[in-house]
């Protein structure tokens, strides 16, 4: 009987296995293994690298090129703008690929092109935009990839406007985090990002139409097997040659992280899109993993600082003068955490002492990082005793090398006059003894 017990046992989780979520299975320390030649997983608050795999590597970004697209309509256009379709926009594309099926002649808003770049990922709408705004698709061109620079990209060359597969157009996760940063500052950006459908309405060259996204991590609309809750946007992006690509982010609690993941595949046993997988395991690995812990505690005494000219206390305790905390992961040990303690006066102040007054900072340290630098201040006031103040006024002043040569000087005064009287006295004993001698003769 046991044994079958343990074989329905078995069995069952057999049967569970496959639905469960990869970090049951995985070290709660180990980031998930993903299929994406190149990932980065960022917490843009603090700035904090969770995870990354070839995130300098250049490699064709393709969709993911749209971002910077965007980014400059948002710097620089007016949405409230209507804008001409031209021929020579729509020459470059391939029918097959990605579009908004624009036509020539036809006038539409410029915020419903930039629906139709993020939304449906269209490769017209991201040349149309760009002859409105630069007159030419080089010369856009152009001023994406000076943008690219301003930002800090070292591995980015753009050669076209919406990314399809193109000979020195590159870039890197790392550089695409950078962009994306950037368009993030925008709160339109991530509202057209995050929209599951949109309806553009009729032009005078087309009747109403309706894009649905891309993204199957923020919509079931297209595809119901990737949804996750926790996820915002953003942009999605795929050709032969890039591979699967996804930049997304997720907020969950207090936590909120952006993912860029590329050249992921399609894989073929499970037939799923692996951008779409690999994203979704590495934020959940981030979220079961790390949470803000204290790296330094506000109330702990950290310096005990030498006061003269007090006779309430001999020194003051320095205290951070605020906590510091940090995203990390859970296994963090506070004991780890290196506090390199600068004082201005190490050697003591005089009283009287303020608290609150600063004396000094401590810069924490954990992992090799620096996590911030943070005043020390005084725990509590010390009062100045003015005796002792008296008394060293009196010393200083007669320690000073004036007075000490003043003194001096008196003193040589006094014994050169003292000396001086004893001659003239003893000049006028020895004359009177020789006016005596001569009288008695």
């Amino acid at each position: 009987m046991k044994k079958f017990k343990i074989l329905a046992l078995f069995l069952l989780i057999a049967i569970l296995a496959p639905t469960l979520p990869t970090s049951a299975f995985a070290d709660a320390s180990s980031p998930p293994e993903i299929a994406a030649a190149r990932a980065l997983l960022m917490d843009p608050a603090s700035d904090t690298v969770l995870y990354e795999k070839n995130a300098d590597e250049q490699a064709s970004p393709a969709s993911l090129t749209k971002i910077m697209t965007a980014l400059i309509v948002l710097e620089e256009a007016n949405l409230d703008d209507m804008v001409t379709v031209s021929q020579s926009a729509l020459d470059d594309l391939h029918p097959d690929s990605s579009i908004a099926g624009l036509y020539a002649g036809e006038e539409i808003l410029m915020e419903y092109l930039l629906d139709c770049i993020l939304i449906a990922s269209a490769n017209d709408a991201c040349n149309v935009v760009a002859e409105h705004l630069y007159g030419s698709i080089d010369a856009f061109v152009d001023r994406m990839n000076e943008r690219a620079a301003e930002l800090g990209c070292t591995n980015t060359h753009f050669m076209n406007t919406h990314g399809l597969t193109e000979e020195g157009h590159y870039s890197s996760p790392r550089d695409i985090y950078k962009i994306t940063l950037a368009a993030l500052e925008n709160p339109h950006f991530l509202e057209i990002c995050n929209t599951a459908s949109v309806i553009i309405p009729a032009t005078n060259k087309s009747g109403e139409r309706t894009f649905f996204t891309t993204n199957h991590l923020i919509s079931r609309l297209k595809n119901p097997n990737y949804i996750y809750h926790y996820a915002k946007g953003i942009k999605t992006g795929h050709t032969s040659g890039a591979g699967y690509c996804l930049v997304s982010s997720a907020e969950k609690d207090s936590s909120y992280y952006i993912c860029v993941v590329m050249g992921s595949v399609y894989d073929q046993e499970t037939e799923r899109i692996m951008s779409f997988v690999d994203s979704k395991n590495l934020y959940e690995w981030a979220f079961d993993c790390y949470s803000i812990q204290q790296l330094l505690d506000p109330t702990k005494g950290l310096y005990e600082l030498p006061v003269s000219l007090s006779s309430d206390a001999d020194y003051v305790v320095l205290k951070p003068e605020s906590g510091l905390d940090a995203l990390l992961p859970d296994t963090f040990d506070i004991e780890q955490v290196e506090l390199e303690v600068t004082v201005d006066s190490p050697e003591g102040v005089d009283a009287p002492v303020v608290k609150g007054d600063t004396y000094g900072s401590v810069t924490v340290v954990w992992n090799g990082r620096e996590y911030g630098t943070i005043p020390l201040i005084a725990i509590n006031s010390v009062s100045l005793d003015k005796t002792l103040l008296y008394a060293q006024e009196v010393k200083g002043f007669f320690s000073q090398p004036w007075v000490l040569f003043v003194g001096l000087a008196i003193v040589l005064l006094i014994v050169g006059y003292i000396i001086f009287v004893i001659a003239i006295n003893s000049r006028r004993r020895r004359n009177r003894r020789s006016r005596g001698y001569r009288g008695r003769r």
